[in-house]
């Protein structure tokens, strides 16, 4: 027997839950507590997913840390992918990054053709105060807003700024997801030292945030 239940969810998190969840296998949000209950187990509320509402019911607001472009208030029976083809809205985490990178500009520290001049990505991550979420620092600071910052400047066609954030080693150069973002090899090197220019040039006025 399938029953469309809603109740109040019995296991005990230590956060607090938004009013919504989201699907890891069919994309869609539904509101907390309601599921399908099929052979003992809580089941998505949506007819033919078989997502299961305890291991592939996400969080809505935790979801959009990320995805800042879906509302707050998620459409019932609308797919919201995990990899759109758009970022039109910077995250918090990528607003900091974006801000603290022009602040570096605007005081004329990077010099494209000098790769000690550019940042690294420990530097970042310890002037912004980001909590250390990964064993490398190149993936802590990615999850928290400089890859999210190469995708939004590759929806608005702006200069890839994240290339001025590079390896503190020899190469110094950005990491292979970065050139993998703008679908161009690592080999490309001109590629990314003329983003470094065009973005040290651009007046990113009109980009900043509360503009």
């Amino acid at each position: 027997m399938i029953r469309l239940q809603n109740i109040e969810d019995p296991y005990d998190w230590d956060e607090p839950k938004s009013a919504y969840q989201w699907c890891l296998h069919c994309e869609r949000a539904y509101k907390s507590g309601e599921h399908r209950m099929i052979h003992g187990l809580r089941m998505c509320p949506y007819l033919g997913c078989d997502g299961d509402t305890v291991i592939d019911g996400w969080d809505w607001d935790k979801f959009r840390v990320s995805l800042p472009q879906y509302p707050e208030i998620p459409e019932l029976g609308v797919k919201y992918s995990m990899y759109p083809t758009d970022y039109p809205v910077l995250t918090k985490g990528a607003e900091k990054i974006l801000v603290f990178l022009l602040s570096e500009i605007g005081r004329g520290r990077f010099d494209p053709e000098k790769e000690k001049t550019l940042c690294n990505y420990k530097e970042v991550h310890e002037a912004l105060g980001f909590p250390r979420l990964a064993t490398q620092w190149k993936g802590s600071l990615s999850v928290q807003g400089l890859h999210h910052l190469d995708l939004w400047t590759r929806t608005h066609q702006l200069p890839a700024i994240a290339g001025l954030v590079v390896r503190p080693t020899k190469p110094r150069r950005p990491e292979a997801c970065y050139f993998k973002t703008h679908k161009v090899t690592e080999a490309q090197e001109e590629w990314w030292r003329a983003q470094v220019r065009e973005a040290i040039a651009l007046d990113w006025s009109r980009w900043l945030p509360g503009k």
